[in-house]
């Protein structure tokens, strides 16, 4: 799988939104969507697995979230090739009961992330141009947003240029950023809050977030939005709490471990991907759970295709 896909597979001037009630309790149920085209609904320990979509190799299912109530499911389709060329992506709304899956809105450039409000009826995520900053040492403007997923409506939300949305927060009409700087003064991610009906802007200092900011990589947030499981050079896994000086590494997890990871609606598990992407290497992905530690890690599913992505409701 190209670095590109890879991507996605991990993979908001704006009136900004009301609050939303509290998610209800979790159906707990793993999706999981593969680079074959497929969707594939879960129970955690592996069991009663069924396929949902089937796309076809020619498309790229990904972004794909099951619903608070866990009955549909929003992701992206584009077709196969290179995220950068232009070419629109679709996000789409699948009934799991009836199986029917309907166009909710086309976007201009390619969705990196995408997340449920907690009322189910509408999504958050963000997009970018690349080619609105060629600088490399500069990162491109991000374009975040809120759909309604009846009637496909986009509201832009105010951000600044740098900021991606990239989760609900531990409050109602929160969210939680990431903030990408300039390459070339320093560099580095930071993290923070933003109250959608205030407009206030909560920001971490990055070296009381993520010391040493240019090497940590956040891969997913707990429900309490204060713990992270974060990656870093070479191959480095592990978790990191907002006020700590530093990560505190998982030594058990498997080898190949990473890239693709979710987090249980009550924080006390984590799903994730084996994947041996060494060149060569033609082994299908993995998917496995360990406790909220990275401790105790069990297999508990085998794809058929390289490279997965998960979600957990």
């Amino acid at each position: 799988m190209n670095r590109s896909l890879a991507a996605l597979l991990l993979l908001p001037t704006i009136a900004l939104a009301a609050p939303v009630p509290k998610a209800k309790e979790g159906v707990n149920k793993l999706l999981v969507a593969t680079e074959d085209g497929k969707l594939t609904l879960l129970n955690p320990d592996g069991t009663d697995a069924r396929t949902v979509l089937e796309a076809g190799e020619k498309q790229w299912v990904y972004n794909a979230r099951l619903s608070p109530d866990g009955k549909q499911v929003m992701y992206c389709l584009r077709p196969v090739g290179d995220p950068s060329d232009g070419t629109p992506t679709t996000l789409h709304l699948l009934d799991l009961d009836t199986k029917k899956s309907a166009e909710v809105i086309s976007i201009p450039h390619t969705p990196m992330h995408l997340f449920w409000a907690p009322d189910g009826k509408s999504v958050y995520g963000n997009s970018r141009d690349p080619s609105a900053n060629p600088n490399p040492g500069r990162p491109a403007d991000w374009s975040n947003w809120r759909i309604d997923v009846v009637t496909g409506r986009k509201t832009d939300l105010t951000l600044p240029a740098e900021y991606r949305a990239w989760g609900l927060g531990p409050k109602d009409g929160e969210l939680i950023f990431l903030r990408h700087y300039l390459a070339n003064v320093g560099g580095g991610r930071s993290v923070g809050r933003v109250d959608t009906v205030t407009s206030t802007v909560s920001e971490f200092d990055p070296k009381e977030v993520f010391p040493g900011a240019l090497e940590l990589y956040p891969l997913a947030t707990f429900p309490d939005g204060k713990r992270w499981i974060v990656q870093w050079p070479p191959t480095k896994i592990g978790a990191f709490t907002v006020g700590d000086e530093k990560p505190t590494r998982w030594d058990k997890l498997p080898k190949y471990a990473g890239e693709a990871f979710a987090i249980s609606p009550d924080g006390k598990r984590i799903a994730f991907q084996v994947l041996n992407r060494q060149v060569g290497n033609t082994d299908p992905a993995t998917l496995w759970v360990c406790d909220a530690d990275g401790t105790n890690a069990k297999q508990v599913w085998e794809s058929k295709a390289r490279g997965l992505a998960i979600d957990w409701r």
